[in-house]
């Protein structure tokens, strides 16, 4: 079956794409970590694809393209991918062009990728609720929030859970 080779090379290819915006063995040859993120999008790899997501949001080795960026991130965080969710999230949360920021729609997705166990979307969504930006302020459950971003490697969120453990 293709399948499982298929998902193999997919992997490869995000990895490797991985291996170039990162630099490893060598200058951080952008382009080239666009290429194979590309390439490992289009072969399901939904890592690749936010990835490739991410250099778009950030103009990175790429022209800047949010609307591409949000489409990516929307196609993985459905297919599972809890830091898609979480990046589709803050673009929601920034405003996409031609749109206004939309808290409420950034807090859910920043919950569907805390509850797919991605620290940024704990740590964003915990942000949102402590500070009643997307409803009214609840900073018990940010505390909460705040802890499980931390137990998952968030660093903001670990330096965040004494300033919220003061009444």
């Amino acid at each position: 079956s293709w399948a499982r080779p298929k998902l193999l090379h997919a992997r490869a290819c995000s990895n490797f794409g991985l291996a170039h915006e990162n630099g490893r063995g060598g200058p951080t040859p952008l382009p080239d970590a666009v290429a194979q993120y590309e390439r490992a999008c289009t072969l399901e790899d939904q890592g690749g694809c936010t990835n490739l997501g991410y250099l778009l949001a950030e103009g990175r080795g790429v022209a800047l393209d949010l609307a591409r960026a949000a489409r990516l991130y929307g196609t993985a965080c459905a297919a599972g991918n809890g830091r898609a969710c979480s990046n589709l999230g803050f673009l929601h949360d920034n405003g996409l062009p031609g749109r206004l920021a939309d808290p409420q729609k950034a807090a859910a997705l920043y919950k569907q990728g805390c509850d797919l166990d991605d620290a940024g979307g704990c740590f964003n969504l915990a942000v949102t609720i402590e500070n009643g930006t997307a409803g009214t302020p609840d900073r018990t459950r940010a505390r909460a929030l705040v802890e499980k971003a931390c137990d998952l490697g968030h660093a903001d969120a670990c330096a965040a859970q004494q300033r919220l453990a003061s009444p």
